[in-house]
């Protein structure tokens, strides 16, 4: 008679559990190695995209953009192909003297982000404004389906 010896306090480990106990502190050596540091700094920066909120009426498409601290001549929008693109390169140079020393800083930001609509929209009479740090688009259906060439939204 073969009798098993049933232990609660005692661990037992599983083939499948050591498999994945070593893949884990592989992984993780692997990922702390400093060549991953580019590729983790690349993923940050691509979240650091403005938060935006888009709504619909019958008539319009409306999109509202978080840009705080740009001014309206720091952003583009660019309507085409029924998307709508919002870019902005912004670029800071900071100059301060003293008796001993020169600082000169320089800090850049820019964001590109592309928005594609799910129907037809009009290039023309579109409209946006920047207020409070929140940008404001307006963009009309189309309700033909012509070909339409692309414009420039000037922000008021």
């Amino acid at each position: 008679m073969n009798t098993t010896r049933i232990v609660p306090w005692e661990r037992v480990y599983t083939p499948l559990q050591d498999l994945v106990s070593k893949m884990d502190k592989n992984m993780t050596t692997l990922f702390s190695d400093p060549f991953f540091e580019d590729s983790h700094k690349l993923m940050q920066q691509k979240r650091k995209f403005p938060k935006l909120n888009i709504s619909e009426t019958d008539k319009y498409y409306i999109v509202d953009v978080a840009l705080p601290g740009l001014d309206k001549k720091d952003i583009r929008l660019l309507l085409e192909d029924d998307k709508l693109t919002i870019s902005s390169k912004l670029v800071k140079k900071k100059e301060e003297t003293s008796d001993n020393f020169l600082i000169r800083e320089i800090s850049s930001r820019s964001f590109c982000r592309t928005i594609a609509f799910p129907k037809k929209v009009k290039l023309i009479n579109s409209k946006s404004s920047l207020k409070n740090g929140i940008l404001s688009i307006e963009i009309q259906k189309e309700e033909t389906e012509e070909k339409q060439e692309e414009v420039n939204i000037e922000i008021e």
